[in-house]
């Protein structure tokens, strides 16, 4: 599969993952910067290429026109590039069985179930620790005194357009 990464993803991606996406290429290499959505969409549909976006704009479009394009979304994304490359190439099966599946539109990568790197800091008082969870997603931490949480690699849900909504 040919993956066009959307500017809000490092154009570092290219080079790390050319080998297991051949033909992949960043909206930068292209002149797609700071270009509209439905511009990098025709462009991606032209060439024959998914769009990866941490965008919900693509999503949007995905689900409101069909493929192609295809999109894949990496929602709620905050996470370093090594992180999208991680998930990218673990869910490399995924992505050729989305690819395949003419009626599937999104392919959904949710990094709040990969692997968990952030320790449970110590905490001085209870009041602490209550204020502290309060203040952070618990599913991000694992160690000490907190169940671990599923460990695995995206949700990987692909979305169907609904024939209802084809026009």
């Amino acid at each position: 599969m040919k993956l066009l990464f959307d500017e809000n993803l490092s154009r570092r991606l290219v080079s790390r993952l050319s080998r297991l996406y051949p033909g992949c290429t960043h909206a930068a290499n292209v002149g797609l910067i700071q270009s509209p959505d439905r511009q990098v969409w025709e462009f991606a549909k032209a060439n024959g290429m998914a769009i990866v976006s941490a965008d919900a704009d693509f999503y949007e479009l995905a689900t409101t026109m069909g493929p192609p394009p295809k999109v894949i979304w990496l929602r709620r994304w905050t996470h370093t590039t090594t992180d999208a490359e991680d998930l990218l190439r673990h869910n490399a099966v995924r992505i050729s069985e989305f690819e395949r599946d003419p009626g599937l539109a999104v392919l959904i990568l949710d990094k709040r179930v990969a692997n968990v790197k952030k320790p449970v800091p110590e905490f001085r008082s209870e009041d602490q620790e209550r204020a502290f969870w309060a203040a952070e997603d618990s599913t991000e931490y694992a160690g000490r005194g907190m169940p671990r949480p599923y460990i695995g690699f995206g949700t990987g849900r692909s979305i169907r357009r609904s024939t209802a909504s084809r026009g």
